[in-house]
Formats: C-alpha cells, structure tokens, sequence
C-alpha cells in the first residue's frame, strides 16, 4: 500500500511520517511512504510514480492549497483517497466536493489519523477488486467497455478515453469480473453493463460501437448477457 503526505511544514511532515510508521506497524501492513512540501512538486512526480492509495493532504500550503489540488486530481479522474489536514474547520465543507473521506484538525491527534486510516483501508479492501492499474492508472472496471486485443498490446477502451497496455488478452481477463465481463471473440473482451442489445454475431453498444461475437462463443455471451440484465449481480451497482 502506498500513502503520500504532502504537508508544507517540515515538522509536521516528520511528525506524520512518524505517525504513520506506527500505525503500519501496529496493524502489520507494508508501506511506501512519499512526502511533498507543495502541491507543484507532488504533481509534478505524478508521472514518474505509481498512484498513491491514500493522500494526507495539507489544506494550508503556499501558492498551490490543498483543496486546489484535490479538485485538480479530481478532474483529472484520479480516485486517490484523500484525507485533509487543517487548522481551521471552516475548511471541512470543502471537502463534500471532493469527495474527501475525512478531516484531520491540527495538532495531529494520534486516535484521529490511525481511526481515519482504519476507514480508508476498509474502503481499499471493499473496492480493490473492481479496479485496474493500467499503466500507473487506476481504472474502475465499471468504465471499461470492451477491450480489444491487437498485436502484443490491448487496446482498453472506458468512457473516458483509451489504454494501450503490453499483455496479452488472457492476463487481462483474469483481473476482471468474471460476472460482469465476457470474451465474446478471440480479441475482444466486452462489459456487459455497456452493452445495449446481443445479435447473432455481434454486440451492439451503448456508444453505438459494434463488437464482434464468434460463433463458439454465443451461447456463453448470450447466457451472460443475459444473467446480467435479470440483475443476478446484487451490490455490484
């Protein structure tokens, strides 16, 4: 697991990182801990590191605050979890944008950050396995809509846009819900939430794209399709 503090002042950056150690050692879980003094320079390391699981965020910090960056990440679709870090109260009503789990007022008390990183490794636990990391991108499985196999690399199409990764089809389909994601063809994978209407030899999506379906494999894609739509697949939505 991966937790980045970034806090402009020096001590209280050592005295997270202290805090944090303990609390990793009394709950036995491995961690990789970054830490920032600003929000440019955590931006700017990004692309160079993997994703953070949980960010403790400094609200109050010089040029660049807090919740600027947070609706930054936000923006830019990163689902990082992030608990802020302040003085002032008044700032708890920034979070609701956000979508912050929590608010940890300063001086740091002990109980509130290890209860705070208690929930958010709970929400880790309830949602890691309806995510995907495609290169250092942390993708929900409920936007992917179909992948597509080409060469040495599969193409990963979402609602956002499109993913180009180094593997081959079946690794991939190993990762993702056997319930909610079927390989309809021998190159492509579809998610079944995306698709509109099952043909004789192709699937017709939402988007208005077409996916192929061989002959073989019609009977599974068609008994999937349709077990999922009898909503079979309770607390997945």
């Amino acid at each position: 697991m991966k937790i980045t503090i970034c806090e402009d002042n020096p001590i209280q950056s050592e005295l997270m990182q202290k805090l944090v150690g303990e609390w990793s050692f009394k709950n036995k879980i491995p961690l990789d801990v970054d830490t920032y003094h600003s929000a440019e320079s955590f931006l700017f390391s990004m692309s160079e590191k993997d994703p953070a699981d949980i960010l403790l965020l400094d609200i109050e910090m010089d040029e660049m605050t807090g919740v600027e960056l947070a609706k930054k990440l936000r923006k830019d679709n990163n689902d990082v979890i992030i608990i802020f870090l302040t003085a002032i109260k008044e700032y708890v009503f920034e979070g609701y944008e956000v979508d912050a789990l929590n608010y940890i007022l300063k001086p740091v008390n002990k109980g509130s950050l290890f209860n705070s990183l208690d929930k958010a490794v709970k929400k880790i636990d309830s949602e890691k396995d309806n995510y995907l990391v495609l290169n250092k991108t942390k993708v929900s499985q409920k936007d992917i809509v179909y992948l597509e196999a080409l060469s040495h690399y599969i193409h990963v199409y979402t609602v956002d846009g499109m993913h180009k990764v180094k593997c081959s089809l079946s690794q991939i389909l190993g990762e993702l819900d056997s319930e909610t994601f079927v390989q309809c063809h021998r190159s492509y994978i579809v998610g079944l939430r995306h698709v509109s209407s099952i043909l004789k030899d192709e699937m017709l999506l939402e988007d208005g794209c077409r996916v192929p379906v061989s002959r073989t494999k019609y009977k599974v894609v068609n008994g999937a399709f349709i077990n999922f739509y009898k909503g079979k697949l309770d607390g997945y939505f």
